[in-house]
């Protein structure tokens, strides 16, 4: 059989649907369903969706899932229709994404719902039901070509999150859902593809897929150039120490004290020695993830090593900032393996030293120290800068610290 154009093929494929509230809520139920499905780790993808990590839940979309689509939902032979597509000549089959049955499918139903006879409001929803499936689609792919032998370290994930400035709209609508709702808006009323999206002709469907497809790919790959730089970072530092091997014991618990003295002593016999105690690739990795100026925390280490070479340092900096991370990271039950857990440590303490509900004596009398140095090292007067040096470089001396 001879189709003109894409509508006439879905009209053939599909033409026994009605487009309606109850048809909505059948699709509605589908995504659910989807949401509700348990990755390898028994976790929800719903939690996937609600979180703002990359690469830690391995969501799939899979051929079940294209059967419950195209076989349970839309009672149709996927395979058929994919032939029937491919026969018209505006739809080149080399191209993977708009020449995809799935998104090619989905987006007529977005095109038969807008211009239903529904009220506007129940078009726009069903309209969104559809992209969600269009993304989490497109977005399981992603995480399925990136992620196919193994999952991010949670860790790290977070600390990407944490790295991300406001211009990346994960940042700004804080979960995968909440940003698959913002991206929906170009298919909506008043976005760029609704015209489109109402005409629909072949053209149109694979513009919008190819669209809607590298919207969904190219959010994913600048979050994804963030993660490689974190791991890099992470790879750089994470090496083996003292520390690292201790263990939850009686013993090792004593082992741990015996470590932590060890590791003050470590700190305080490099502190004069500029080469040794600036280490370049720690300070660009907290300074990284603090988000501080990386030229003022060095300045400021440097600065610190020359007062210790004068003995004009304040006596206990180095002790404290490290008994006093000690003790809160045995608080949040972190005792030992130090330096596979930096970037967790990093994010944990950037909490703790930025609170200002931490009202322990030493804590203020050791921050205000270190924003005293910081002024007369860089010359900087902006307390909020001064702030963000101060953390980094807090948390920097416990990082090198444990660095041997």
């Amino acid at each position: 059989m001879q189709f003109k154009n894409i509508k006439d093929v879905f009209e053939a494929h599909l033409g026994h649907i009605v487009f309606n509230s109850s048809f909505k809520s059948q699709i509605k139920q589908l995504r659910l369903n989807w949401t509700s499905k348990k990755d390898v780790n028994g976790h929800q993808y719903s939690e996937f969706l609600g979180s703002n990590l990359l690469g830690v839940h391995p969501v799939r979309y899979s051929e079940q899932d294209e059967y419950l689509f195209f076989v349970n939902t839309l009672n149709v032979d996927p395979t058929i229709l994919k032939d029937d597509l491919h026969s018209l000549p505006d739809i080149h089959k080399e191209r993977s994404v708009s020449s995809n049955v799935s998104y090619l499918t989905m987006l007529y139903l977005g095109h038969k719902f807008a211009t239903s006879n529904m009220s506007k409001n129940d078009r726009i929803d069903a309209i969104l039901e559809i992209y969600y499936l269009f993304a989490y689609k497109a977005m399981s792919s992603l995480i399925t070509h990136y992620f196919n032998k193994y999952n991010l370290d949670i860790a790290i994930a977070k600390a990407v999150f944490e790295r991300l400035s406001e211009k990346f709209i994960l940042k700004k609508y804080g979960n995968w859902q909440g940003v698959f709702t913002h991206q929906a808006g170009v298919i909506l009323p008043d976005g760029i593809y609704y015209p489109k999206l109402v005409r629909f002709n072949t053209i149109d469907a694979t513009d919008i897929a190819s669209g809607l497809q590298t919207r969904i790919r190219d959010l994913f790959k600048n979050v994804y150039s963030v993660i490689r730089e974190v791991s890099e970072l992470d790879h750089r530092i994470n090496t083996s120490s003292l520390i690292g091997s201790i263990g939850e014991d009686e013993d090792g618990f004593i082992d741990t004290m015996n470590a932590h003295d060890g590791t003050i002593t470590y700190i305080n016999s490099i502190l004069p020695l500029k080469t040794d105690f600036v280490d370049s690739d720690i300070v660009y990795l907290v300074s990284y993830l603090i988000g501080s100026d990386e030229d003022h925390v060095k300045t400021t280490l440097m600065y610190m090593s020359d007062l210790a070479v004068e003995k004009k340092l304040y006596n206990n900096l180095t002790k404290d900032t490290l008994n006093i991370t000690f003790r809160y990271l045995r608080d949040k039950r972190i005792t030992h393996d130090y330096n596979t857990r930096i970037l967790e440590i990093i994010q944990i303490m950037k909490g703790y030293w930025s609170a200002s509900s931490v009202k322990d004596k030493d804590v203020l009398q050791l921050k205000k120290e270190t924003k005293n140095i910081i002024r007369k090292a860089t010359g900087v007067e902006t307390d909020w800068v001064i702030s963000k040096i101060n953390i980094t470089v807090l948390i920097y001396i416990f990082v090198r610290a444990i660095k041997r």
